[in-house]
């Protein structure tokens, strides 16, 4: 006895649309994900910015050559800024910033 094989059986519809179902998820948890890290960066962005804003404007910096000696023979200088600020508005919060001048 033969079978009809001219369509797809109900089984085979439900598993198509089960893997779409699954491969949709996938797709938009992977977005969700990539938005939620795009504001991280724009928030880390904007404070870098408004960082250098006030390290541009303030003279409560001192410039010199900062070195980092990694171990008796590794030593790393650069031109840099060491930046310190007391909250003077009761709330005891202290910023401590260095900031090192990229080489190319």
């Amino acid at each position: 006895m033969m079978k009809n094989e001219k369509g797809s059986t109900l089984a085979e519809v439900m598993a198509a649309f089960v893997i779409l179902l699954m491969a949709s998820q996938l797709l938009l948890s992977g977005s969700a994900a990539a938005r939620k890290m795009e504001r991280r960066a724009d928030e880390i962005s904007n404070m870098a910015d408004t960082l250098k804003e006030q390290l541009a404007e303030d003279s409560e910096y001192i410039s010199g050559t900062l070195r980092l000696k990694i171990d008796e023979n590794t030593e790393l200088a650069s031109d840099g800024w060491l930046f310190q600020k007391e909250d003077r508005s009761g709330q005891g919060l202290e910023i401590q910033v260095i900031r090192i001048e990229e080489r190319d």
